[in-house]
């Protein structure tokens, strides 16, 4: 099973994709980010939703500004 990336990099990738998504998606309260075997999962949080809005998976490929991209797609 695939490692996640350490806690050094989750962190720098939490700050990166939530400053990314300021300057470019303003009507986004935040970005969420889980890991789970190998896979970074972005949700968007909107003002006065629940639920976050699955966006993407990135896949960690050992190597902090390299990753694998996955579009979500509701299907």
């Amino acid at each position: 099973m695939p490692k996640n990336p350490p806690e050094s990099m989750q962190d720098h990738l939490r700050h990166r994709l939530n400053v990314r998504a300021k300057e470019r998606w303003p009507q986004l309260a935040r970005v969420q980010v889980r890991f789970r075997s190998g896979f970074a999962y972005v949700a968007g949080e909107l003002p006065g939703e629940e639920e976050p809005l699955p966006l993407c998976r990135l896949r960690f490929t050992g190597v902090l500004h390299t990753w694998g991209f996955a579009l979500y797609l509701a299907s």
